[in-house]
């Protein structure tokens, strides 16, 4: 919840820690998928790289 907060608050030096973070926490749910096959689960993952994907472009428009 402090990444967030961080992120909300539009701090440059928490945007490549929440990357990491997601990108940990994607990796994670990329492995318990290949266990368990749930289709909620892959909906999770999908959803997770779509935040990344704002992130991404959120951080790439403030530094500019």
């Amino acid at each position: 919840l402090a990444i967030l907060w961080l992120l909300w608050k539009r701090k440059l030096w928490a945007f490549p820690l929440g990357l990491a973070v997601f990108g940990i926490f994607i990796a994670y749910e990329i492995f318990s998928y290949i266990h368990t096959h749930s289709l909620v689960l892959l909906l999770v993952i999908i959803l997770d790289l779509a935040i990344v994907t704002i992130v991404i472009l959120e951080y790439k428009r403030l530094r500019t």
